[in-house]
Parts: C-alpha cells; structure tokens; sequence
C-alpha cells in the first residue's frame, strides 16, 4: 500500500511539472499519447445476476484478460467491448513506463453499484512495481487506478466507475474507457517519502458493528 501512495505521488509530480516547452510537439497536435491502430479483441454481454467478460486470443497481448462483475451491479444487461492499441510514444517522462498495450473498455454504462474486478496480462519487470492508470483523451491526464493484486504476470484492478471520454457518448465508441499499466523501477519508489494514515486495524477500529453502507449496503463487517 505504501508503495502504491508513492507511486501516484510521483506519477503526480511528474505529470504536473511537464510544461508544453518541455515536451514540444507538432502544430495542432496535442494529444500525450501516440498510439497505433485500434484491435478489437471481444464483444461480451452482462445480464443483472452479474458474470465475467474473458478474452480468450492466443497470442494477443490481453490475452487472459477478465473483467469480473457482481450481481446487481447494472440494473440492466450490459454490453462491453475490449480492444486495445500500440503505445508508440508518449510525453509523461522518464518515470512513466507503459506495459501493456492502451486498452479500451467500451460499455452502455459509466458506473457500477458493486466493485467490479478487471484482471490484466502484463509480464512486469524484475524489482518493478505497476499500477493502472485511468487516460482520458480529452483532458490528456491519467489518474490511478486501487490495484488489489500484483503478480509478474498479472495486475488486478478494483473501480465502480469505467469514466468516459465524451461526457454525452450515447455509443459504445463514445463511450470507451483508456486503462494503461505502467511501472517503476523499485529503487525509484524507495527514494520517495512514505505516506502513511497512522491507521492500525484492530486498534483503530470502531467498537460497534458496521451494518453497511449506501455504497455496499448488504455488507456486514463485525468489530472483533
């Protein structure tokens, strides 16, 4: 988890300090990510008792790749489409090492009423550390993504929002979602302050039961 927080903080530092001057680009062209042609990968539907989309494509780089979805997350059946693209270059600095390809979920919906799980490929670096990252076209800016799961060969992602790029996209092109996995060499994280609540579970807990909450209102956690 520590790392995780100096991660984002770094990613942050990183991304706010880069001036256009720093990374010119051609006339008219402002986009931070260049990217190769888009391949589409799997075309899945979801009903309301929830279910997973798989992609299941030897040799292709998402290969193994698995959105999971609770029951009653959607109040209707929706549709997702995965697809993903070359990261050529890009303008968020040296620390900023994509590992993946830029992958794209388009669904009919941006929010869930549960946690949904995205399993992804990746085949990280030795004494590396990765997170996904959020890459919206519009705005030209990332923003991290919980990570619950961390192997040399898979991330696990957790979000209830899939944020769109076009704020009014009534498609599924319009409204596709840009996840990117980048990692940082370890040392880099070491170097970093470590951020800390202070918080200690079973020490710091409530004593009274939680009964849930408006976000997770069948969850019961018991004080023990």
């Amino acid at each position: 988890m520590n790392k995780l927080l100096i991660l984002l903080l770094a990613v942050s530092i990183i991304i706010t300090s880069c001036k256009k001057s720093d990374n010119p680009v051609t006339p008219g062209d402002d986009k931070k990510i260049t990217i190769g042609d888009v391949v589409e990968v799997t075309t899945q539907s979801v009903g309301t008792g929830g279910g997973s989309v798989k992609v299941v494509k030897a040799g292709d780089p998402l290969n193994g790749m698995e959105i999971t979805i609770p029951s009653g997350s959607f109040s209707s059946v929706q549709t997702f489409k995965i697809s993903h693209a070359e990261i050529k270059s890009h303008q968020f600095g040296e620390k900023f090492n994509p590992i993946s390809p830029l992958i794209q979920i388009a669904s009919n919906h941006d929010f869930s009423n549960h946690a949904i799980k995205i399993q992804i490929p990746i085949k990280l670096p030795t004494n590396h550390f990765a997170s996904g990252f959020f890459y919206n076209e519009n705005t030209q800016k990332l923003e991290i993504i919980p990570s619950i799961e961390l192997t040399n060969n898979t991330i696990t992602l957790i979000t209830q929002a899939l944020p769109a790029n076009q704020k009014l996209g009534k498609s599924l092109d319009e409204s596709k979602t840009n996840i990117i996995i980048s990692s940082i060499i370890d040392s880099e994280l070491d170097k970093g302050t470590v951020l800390s609540s202070g918080f200690e579970p079973g020490v710091d807990d409530w004593e009274f039961d939680n009964h849930g909450s408006y976000v997770e209102p069948d969850s019961v956690l018991v004080n023990q």
